[in-house]
């Protein structure tokens, strides 16, 4: 297994890894596109297919893609994987329904408890 991709090994400070990359640049790509459904000009192109395209359908993606949805744009989600749900997976061991990803949250999260 390798090290988590934000945490170097030899335990100096983290430097700008893929993860924080990824979750910076989607950050910005949904605020823009909030902002944008909110100004009534959601839409760049007559001729584009979507108006928003989220990377992974985990909890984030599918939130973020229901949120945008809702607020009128044409939203394709991507998902590499053949269901959705990136870490929350519950499965079958030994006869048994058991969790496999995320699985507990704590009182100081809210916003995760109004969408369970």
């Amino acid at each position: 297994m390798r090290p988590h991709v934000d945490t170097p090994a030899n335990g100096t400070s983290p430097g700008v890894g893929r993860r924080s990359l990824l979750k910076a640049a989607g950050a910005t790509a949904i605020a823009s596109a909030v902002a944008a459904a909110g100004t009534g000009t959601a839409h760049a192109s007559e001729d584009a297919p979507w108006d928003v395209i989220v990377i992974g359908a985990g909890y984030a993606g599918g939130t973020v893609a229901r949120e945008l949805t809702a607020r009128g744009l044409s939203t394709l989600v991507l998902e590499a994987r053949d269901r959705i749900g990136g870490r929350v997976w519950t499965s079958t061991f030994a006869g048994e329904r058991v969790e496999l990803g995320g699985g507990w949250f704590g009182p100081g999260q809210q916003l995760v408890e109004r969408e369970l």
